[in-house]
């Protein structure tokens, strides 16, 4: 049986696991990112966890696929200037991998990865068509068209969440203006709590955060509670990310949209925004689509690179 080591490097964890060919982990092992480290640190604990999930299996490994935080160039093998590792930019991690480990090896982005993943082992098994959309801190995603993952031209195809809702609305993380991602992650829907402080709104959201940083979850825990500014950040969100998937829905024409991510926990104060949004912004001919939460979760990722290592090996 076909065995590869598949590796989700954030920039909190590394998180290395032996695979099997029917997507079973046999073992994995984890080692803090050091993200502010030089390279050859990075590298030397990425190399660790590896060693670590090889030896825990005691399997021959025919391949390695590292899923790795954009931007990267999977045509060049290159890791570009992740935010989250400011020291990696330029890194060319697949020939690295190789020399070291004398073996087929990969990198593949994140999001791309968990699409994969959820498509070849997950809730989107079966299907020709297939759309992944993560929402957490960040929104993301990837496609499945005719069995193929669809990248683009250097591997950062899908990136969802920077997909303009808003030309006039509010500044975005990644720079830009009105970004779904601005309204409907967690990250966007804390600035749109900053804002709404700043507007003298958000006092009950400031209480409710009392010495620590406000989150999306202490907006959707205020919103509960019955505030009304969190609650139109909440579901502003919702309905956001709701008319940016009918717009998929419509670009892609899939059996089925799978949603990940840590936005998944949120209550029906966000989803119920979203499912009302999405009906009422796809044309009829696309209607009945299919719209389920991850199967995989926090694995997705994981289990989307070693379905490209066994491609590999």
């Amino acid at each position: 049986m076909r065995r590869v080591i598949a590796v989700d490097m954030g920039g909190t964890n590394i998180r290395a696991a032996c695979v099997d060919e029917h997507g079973e982990i046999l073992s994995r092992h984890t080692l803090p990112t050091p993200a502010t480290a030089p390279v050859a640190v990075g590298f030397d604990a990425l190399v660790r966890a590896i060693e670590a999930a090889r030896t825990e299996a005691g399997s021959e490994i025919g391949a390695i696929c590292v899923a790795c935080p954009g931007p990267l160039n999977t045509a060049r093998g290159t890791i570009e200037h992740p935010p989250q590792l400011p020291y990696w930019r330029g890194t060319p991690l697949e020939a690295m991998l190789t020399a070291h480990f004398r073996l087929p090896a990969t990198i593949i982005n994140d999001a791309s990865a968990a699409a994969l993943g959820e498509w070849s082992f997950g809730e989107g098994r079966g299907t020709q068509h297939m759309i992944y959309i993560i929402a957490g801190t960040g929104i993301g995603g990837g496609a499945v068209a005719h069995g193929r993952l669809i990248e683009g031209r250097s591997g950062m195809g899908l990136e969802f969440g920077h997909t303009c809702i808003m030309p006039d609305g509010p500044l975005c993380g990644c720079g830009l203006y009105g970004c779904i991602e601005a309204y409907s992650a967690g990250a966007g829907m804390t600035r749109r709590a900053y804002d709404a402080i700043a507007r003298g709104d958000g006092a009950a959201i400031l209480a409710a955060a009392g010495d620590n940083e406000i989150t999306g979850a202490i907006v959707a825990h205020t919103a509960d509670a019955g505030d009304p500014a969190a609650q139109q950040i909440i579901v502003t969100g919702g309905t956001i990310l709701g008319i940016g998937v009918a717009n998929l829905i419509h670009l892609f024409d899939p059996e089925r949209v799978v949603i990940g991510g840590g936005l998944t926990n949120m209550s029906d104060r966000y989803w119920s925004p979203f499912r009302a949004a999405v009906a009422a912004h796809t044309l009829p001919p696309f209607a009945g689509v299919g719209i389920v939460f991850s199967g995989l979760g926090d694995n997705a990722g994981l289990l989307g690179a070693a379905s490209r290592a066994l491609a590999l090996g």
